[in-house]
């Protein structure tokens, strides 16, 4: 338990530094793309080895924080054309 405790910590400083810096996201939406990275880490595990699993790691938190900018761009889209549309 405490090797998992260890490697949560430390990775989980590593992506937040690295989501910080490659994506403007905002705290609390990295915290949870971490912790979606650690799940989705640990579910592929279980289905196989990961011979690099830092790299498999950063993969997967850079493709989670694309599908979030995705998402939060189609709803800032979307509340920006209700806005609009209240405005005319």
């Amino acid at each position: 338990m405490k090797d998992i405790t260890m490697n949560y910590l430390d990775m989980g400083r590593k992506l937040t530094g690295f989501l910080k810096r490659r994506f403007k996201i905002d705290d609390p939406d990295i915290e949870d793309i971490v912790q979606e990275t650690f799940l989705k880490t640990h579910e592929a595990q279980l289905k196989e080895t990961i011979n690099y699993p830092k790299s498999f790691m950063y993969t997967a938190a850079k493709h989670l924080a694309i599908n979030y900018l995705n998402k939060y761009e189609k709803k800032t889209y979307l509340m920006w054309g209700i806005w609009m549309s209240w405005m005319s």
